[in-house]
């Protein structure tokens, strides 16, 4: 019995988290709820009345569930603790100046990349995404670049672990791709999406490091596949890295890894 007294605390944990996730992805009901989690409509019920009672989330008058501003500013914080997205902030500026084009900052969750910083192209026709947004690791050139530079045990036990989806017609199909692109993508210096995650939307991207030369995170320039043929890519990619090299700079590194 003291065995199971430990682990009920744990999984009403995940079950807490796993609905907030739910919650982040938009409002959902009681009832849509129970259902994607697996558990009795009472038992969701009281795991939400806690949530509320928490300032997590908020219930709508149509009785839908929704996450407050709450998490969104535990999040900052977090992001505020690691001084990337405002140190980064004035180098993707500057590319954003230079190529007109959105700029992403990115680190990596898991087998994911999340985005902590978005400079807004110009251009009526731009990216969509948003700060806090997730994608798998082997979809992006942000999350190539984070997966090519890590060290190698750390690199085959994320890809190992991958479940690969093809979303797109580009997008790599297994842990051997993968591993060939990855390759590549460290001899080249720099990582691209080609329509493998979203279509018509063409990436680049390079990685940043701190002091001690070890990735941390990337950073990217998107943009409709239309536009891309107008750019020099030799220049396009000079600019790049240099944004990528002047955050890394402010984190001490000389040498990237």
């Amino acid at each position: 019995m003291a065995h199971e007294s430990r682990e009920a605390p744990v999984n009403a944990v995940y079950k807490a988290f796993a609905i907030l996730e739910m919650l982040g992805e938009g409002a959902a009901s009681l009832t849509d709820i129970s259902r994607r989690i697996g558990m009795p409509k009472s038992s969701a019920s009281r795991f939400l009345a806690s949530l509320v009672d928490l300032g997590a989330a908020a219930k709508t008058d149509n009785g839908d569930f929704l996450l407050t501003a709450k998490l969104f500013s535990l999040g900052a914080q977090g992001l505020k603790a690691l001084e990337l997205a405002p140190t980064a902030l004035p180098f993707m500026r500057e590319l954003c100046a230079k190529t007109s084009e959105t700029v992403h900052l990115a680190v990596q969750s898991e087998r994911s990349v999340v985005y902590l910083q978005k400079v807004d192209s110009p251009h009526s026709l731009r990216m969509h995404s948003h700060v806090g947004y997730q994608a798998p690791l082997y979809r992006t050139a942000l999350g190539k670049c984070l997966l090519a530079w890590l060290d190698e045990d750390r690199r085959e036990a994320l890809i190992q672990a991958m479940e690969f989806v093809r979303a797109m017609p580009n997008t790599l199909a297994d842990a051997d791709a993968l591993r060939a692109h990855l390759a590549l993508v460290r001899g080249q210096g720099y990582a691209c999406d080609n329509e493998e995650n979203e279509e018509s939307v063409i990436c680049f991207g390079a990685p940043v490091f701190n002091w001690a030369s070890q990735v941390i995170a990337a950073i990217s320039v998107s943009m409709p596949t239309f536009r891309f043929q107008k750019y020099d890519k030799d220049i396009l990619l000079r600019d790049l890295k240099e944004a990528a090299q002047g955050i890394s700079a402010a984190y001490g590194c000389r040498k990237p890894g």
